[in-house]
């Protein structure tokens, strides 16, 4: 059929469309969704999606992330001066570093895990003096501790990674979790290596904690006694400038991060998703909770993050107290939303094309996902936008020496120009439950006979093909894309 048919409108292109085939499916318990283990191939991986996405930007700026009162941070720094006996000039001094009264030598360190205990006893001291300032932090019991021993993984993404430090809420506890961790803390000699490790602990952060919009990292050059803070998002990294602790700069520029990360108050403000706790989601002012993963990305530090739920109506006593997301109703739905629910999460670029508005026009067609509500957040909202991540940003290309790009792929642009990407969260509600194409951890109905296989292919093919016909291009065909109703769903036949 040829597109230029006057019946046919014009193609709308939506990448990362989720498509399903229909077949039915007996259902299956929880599971988790599939990782990769080793450090080395997960690491090549994070970098390459951060290729392109790293900038220097002020943080601090107002608007940004970690905007906090100027009359605030000078009142801290003032605070560290007069009580505390902190300043940059206090803080390379010489003398054994303590809890009481860090110290810097101002020739660097060697060896490097010298430098463990003295930055943590900085950053806690600069945590005293702005707690004594700030009131109704979300972080207000926020400490930091050397670290050496492996952080619990709860998907079991990479073994063996052992931050240098930890901030946790609290006292540090026998057996740390990545949900724990609110900052990592990484000493290192170069920048690059120390982005790379801080891209890994990023990477689990977001992992084991979906309700997370960003994860913090605090890196230290043990030789040039320059600090950096790091901010892993949808869109990439934001990195503050190098903070030269030897000079009042430097070091004022580092309280005044701190105090920006301390003076966030709230879930929402502080990046976490408040219409979903634990395994519990409120949509639509009804409560569900998690069955199984159906889909999960691992483009967490940069890309779509997309993530598909397979969620039921809550049944199990009463619900935790937070706020309902609201999904626009589809042109279909004339009734509230049904007790089993597919979910999907996914953070494009702004100003793609709306699957969830697209969908909704197509209602009951065959092969094509029944979408019962969607929401695109605002950048008024927690989740809505990463553009307060780019105040002032300025393109950081750190591995000159393209150790990420593929054969034949292209290169940093020769002008060294880059738009950071804005990426904002779309929530879709899909009506039923589904099974992935093809789920081997899920032995109750996620590996389906060859007959199944193939019908359900087959299915998800004609959807694609009825799309075109209504409009729609998909760009993105993947198995990702493609999901198993667990069961048979009547629709019209398809008119060719």
């Amino acid at each position: 059929m040829s597109p230029s048919q006057p019946d046919i409108e014009p193609q709308t292109q939506i990448p990362g469309l989720t498509i399903y085939g229909i077949r039915g499916s007996s259902a299956s318990e929880s599971s988790s969704p599939s990782t990769t283990a080793g450090s080395d191939a997960m690491n090549a991986r994070v970098m390459k999606q951060l290729k392109g996405g790293m900038y220097q930007a002020d943080l601090t700026a107002e608007g940004a992330i970690f905007y906090a009162d100027p009359d605030t941070v000078q009142t801290v720094l003032d605070r560290l001066r007069v009580h505390h006996n902190l300043t940059a000039t206090s803080l390379t001094a010489g003398g054994q570093s303590s809890a009481a009264k860090p110290r810097l030598p101002k020739g660097g360190f060697k060896p490097r895990s010298n430098s463990y205990k003295p930055f943590v006893h900085l950053l806690n001291k600069i945590v005293d003096g702005a707690n004594e300032c700030i009131l109704g932090s979300h972080l207000s019991g926020l400490r930091f501790h050397t670290f050496a021993k492996e952080i619990d993984e709860k998907y079991g993404t990479v073994k063996g990674l052992k931050p240098n430090g930890i901030g946790v809420i609290g006292e540090l506890q026998t057996t740390v979790s990545w949900e724990d961790v609110e900052i990592s803390v990484e000493s290192k000699s170069t920048v690059e290596e120390m982005v790379k490790q801080a891209a890994m602990y990023a990477h689990c952060s977001l992992l084991n904690n979906l309700r997370r919009f960003f994860a913090l990292g605090i890196g230290f050059n043990s030789t040039t006694l320059e600090a950096y803070v790091f901010v892993f998002h949808r869109s990439g990294l934001s990195a503050s400038p190098p903070l030269g602790l030897k000079k009042r700069l430097g070091f004022d520029a580092l309280v005044k991060h701190l105090v920006g990360i301390l003076s966030i108050q709230g879930e929402a403000a502080y990046g976490l998703d408040v219409t979903h706790k634990q395994d519990i989601f409120h949509i639509n002012n009804t409560y569900y909770q998690h069955v199984r993963f159906l889909y999960l990305h691992d483009s967490l530090v940069r890309g779509c993050a997309t993530v598909v739920y397979s969620l039921d109506a809550y049944t199990n006593g009463v619900p935790p107290d937070m706020p309902s997301r609201m999904l626009s109703h589809s042109e279909g739905l004339k009734d509230n939303l049904p007790n089993k629910l597919t979910y999907k999460m996914t953070y494009p670029i702004k100003g793609q094309s709306q699957e969830g508005s697209l969908f909704s026009r197509v209602f009951r067609q065959f092969g094509i996902a029944n979408v019962l509500g969607f929401h695109s957040s605002g950048p008024e909202e927690p989740h809505g936008s990463t553009e307060p991540f780019f105040k002032s940003a300025v393109f950081w290309n750190i591995f000159e020496d393209k150790r990420y790009e593929e054969p034949g792929e292209d290169s940093y642009p020769k002008d060294g120009h880059h738009e950071p990407e804005e990426r904002g969260l779309r929530c879709i509600a899909f009506s039923g439950g589904g099974q992935s194409l093809l789920d081997l951890g899920n032995k109750d109905g996620g590996i389906p006979s060859p007959g199944e296989l193939l019908e359900t292919i087959l299915h998800a093919i004609i959807g694609h093909c009825n799309l075109f016909i209504k409009g729609v291009l998909h760009c993105d065909v993947n198995d990702g894309n493609i999901l198993r109703y667990m069961k048979p769903v009547q629709c019209p036949e398809l008119d060719m």
